[in-house]
């Protein structure tokens, strides 16, 4: 029961990629509904009755202007079908913030209209009661088209980068919801006691079916940012790939939008993004990882090169890792000669698990190393950990060649590399 307890800890600990991107979706999508429940639409969670008391609400917006932009005026005309009385309110976003700008009402034939200056491109959103449509706006005549009972199935004219941003979020909610699945699955096999196995080999594939959704989510955003060329949709996009495996993806998007809107708040956080991330995906060279040993002793994983390494983190608590740990064992036994270590790195957070564990599964032979603080060591972060186990293979210059892999593909791997 204690190896199950701790499984279902793991677990969580292995979506934790996945949650973080789900996160980051709310953000910017601000307060999206569940797409499970209610596919194309958005709640939003403020007050409405207080909302509608100012209908200019010009005091609550962000008072700080990008001086490189000058202001647009844009023009939206909407027909809501069935929509006649309903209160619209205009309101731009940014991340963590919603600003409202004003307010009307759909008159008796379904119409509205706003007329508002912009001071830069940038997402916006109508907002029909707990429904919305985001638009992406930088100057122009606009028109919208949508129903009352279903306004998530709009379309929009006049604003090519406003259905780039419809379709965006439709490759989103598709990946969104392949993640849901996995979810659902593991929380209904985590209440019925009868399928403990079932649970335990889920945890097990659960890195396979993860990668296979962010393979996935990769390929449809690239391919979609490559056809929408230069719309600045495409910097919103780029933001959402998995750094690791897109580096210079990113990079090269990131450098394209620099001659063309580079100091607008979409590029500036693209950037920031790079900036703060060491890529650590295939082809990349391996950070200088430096980790104390069970004696406090700090090891280098550049102390290692000119051998082949396998960075391989696991907890003593995961099934998974255990398993992988005899299965890695054997590997090792059959390659250490030909200059092949294992850096394992514990992100355990007592010592005295993670030593008998090296000792039941006979693995004192590797290179162990532990900060001893859990999910909390930032060498989860920098190498982007979000599963264990989890394996990394560098190359004898010190080039990582091959990660997310399990240890059934390692041998293969290091027939390649070595």
């Amino acid at each position: 029961m204690e190896h199950i307890l701790s499984q279902i800890k793991t677990i969580y600990k292995q979506m934790k990629s996945i949650l973080i991107f789900i996160i980051l979706c709310s953000v910017v999508f601000h307060s999206c509904k569940d797409p499970k429940n209610q596919e194309g639409n958005n709640q939003v969670n403020e007050n409405r009755d207080t909302v509608l008391t100012d209908n200019t609400f010009q005091d609550s917006r962000d008072t700080s202007v990008n001086s490189y932009y000058k202001k647009s005026h844009v023009s939206i005309r909407g027909y809501v079908k069935n929509g006649a009385n309903a209160d619209v309110i205009i309101d731009e976003l940014d991340i963590g913030q919603i600003n409202p700008l004003e307010s009307v009402v759909v008159d008796q034939n379904g119409g509205f209209k706003f007329d508002i200056d912009i001071p830069e491109p940038g997402i916006y959103q109508l907002r029909f009661t707990d429904k919305n449509i985001h638009l992406f706006l930088r100057g122009g005549n606009i028109q919208i088209t949508t129903d009352i009972s279903d306004i998530g199935s709009y379309s929009v004219t006049g604003s090519p980068e406003s259905v780039h941003l419809q379709e965006m979020y439709l490759i989103l909610r598709e990946i969104n919801n392949q993640t849901y699945a996995v979810q659902d699955r593991v929380e209904k096999l985590q209440k019925d006691k009868s399928k403990v196995k079932q649970l335990l080999a889920l945890v097990d594939s659960l890195p396979i079916y993860y990668a296979a959704i962010n393979k996935k989510k990769s390929e449809r955003l690239i391919k979609f940012i490559e056809r929408i060329d230069t719309s600045m949709v495409g910097l919103l996009a780029a933001f959402y790939l998995d750094v690791d495996e897109n580096y210079d993806f990113i990079i090269d998007t990131r450098n394209r939008f620099e001659k063309i809107c580079a100091y607008s708040k979409f590029y500036i956080q693209l950037n920031d993004k790079i900036s703060s991330i060491v890529p650590v995906g295939p082809g990349k060279m391996a950070p200088n990882t430096v980790v104390d040993d069970a004696n406090g002793k700090s090891v280098y994983l550049s102390d290692y090169l000119g051998k082949t390494v396998l960075i391989y983190f696991w907890t003593s608590y995961s099934e998974p890792c255990r398993t992988e740990n005899l299965e890695i064992k054997k590997i090792y036994d059959n390659f250490h000669s030909r200059g092949f270590e294992v850096y394992a790195i514990s992100l355990d957070e007592k010592k005295d698990p993670w030593l008998r564990a090296i000792k039941e599964d006979q693995i004192s032979d590797w290179i162990h190393v532990s900060n001893l603080l859990g999910w909390d060591d930032d060498i989860s972060h920098l190498y982007n950990i979000g599963e264990m186990p989890y394996l990394i293979l560098v190359d004898n210059k010190g080039k990582i060649v091959a990660r997310g892999f399990r240890s059934r593909e390692l041998t293969a791997n290091l027939l390649e590399f070595m």
